[in-house]
């Protein structure tokens, strides 16, 4: 089983990266200096030279806010990319995990989804996950899309991070408490990632796509007490 990590400098991607060294995988991992993935010309090549069975696709516009000022580039690499990769491993025989997102969803629902329920992108960044999304269910049958929210790491810059770093500056954080998901381990989604990669080989992935976050549920503000909680009994943080 050769694998190909597209992304690999990403939360997941570099999480992704040290799963299969550890699983002695065969793979080849590129970045973005080494593959624009908005240029299809090079994902041909790429894909060509190296040959592999499954394409995870960990590269992504991820600025949220940012996305509503520069639609055409999160457009670019996460709907249009998305689709020629997907065609490109159609006609190559190849399958393709895509890593996808909540924002499909408007979070109006209150409770839980479940990946029945209808896509409803309130922002740019969203709908723009959502319609890469459709490119690959449309082009390609052997596909798996992990939905996950709300990831962090060791690996690059997330919420964990920003709040280590403000709580040593700051007495006071005021963070909101009206925005509810689940708090996703860089790590554990790379794991999942590699274990969808051995059923794919074994022949017993079930294709489709998957909703998947960390539990418990929880708001930002909650999130934020959990870390300086666990960071004052790490000793990263000298103060509540």
């Amino acid at each position: 089983m050769k694998i190909l990590i597209i992304g690999s400098n990403g939360q997941i991607g570099w999480e992704l990266v040290r799963e299969a060294i550890s699983a002695e995988c065969d793979f080849v991992a590129l970045d973005r200096r080494q593959l624009d993935i908005t240029d299809r010309f090079s994902l041909q090549k790429v894909i060509a030279q190296h040959k592999p069975e499954i394409v995870i696709n960990a590269a992504a516009y991820t600025a949220v806010d940012k996305a509503e000022e520069e639609p055409e580039i999160a457009f670019s690499v996460n709907r249009d990319a998305v689709g020629n990769l997907a065609e490109i491993c159609a006609g190559q025989c190849i399958a393709l995990i895509q890593i996808s997102t909540d924002y499909v969803f408007d979070g109006s629902k209150g409770q839980e989804y479940t990946e029945e329920d209808p896509a409803s992108a309130l922002g740019v960044y969203g709908m723009s996950k959502w319609q890469g999304e459709n490119l690959v269910r449309e082009s390609l049958d052997r596909h798996i899309i992990l939905r996950t929210s709300w990831v962090f790491g060791e690996h690059g810059s997330n919420f964990l991070k920003t709040i280590i770093n403000k709580a040593r500056d700051h007495k006071e954080l005021s963070i909101v408490s009206d925005q509810y998901g689940g708090p996703t381990p860089a790590d554990l989604v790379a794991k999942v990632i590699l274990d969808i990669c051995k059923k794919i080989s074994a022949g017993t992935a079930v294709w489709g796509t998957y909703n998947f976050s960390g539990m418990p549920h929880n708001t930002w503000s909650g999130f934020a007490r959990e870390i300086i909680n666990v960071g004052l009994d790490l000793g990263f943080l000298k103060s509540d």
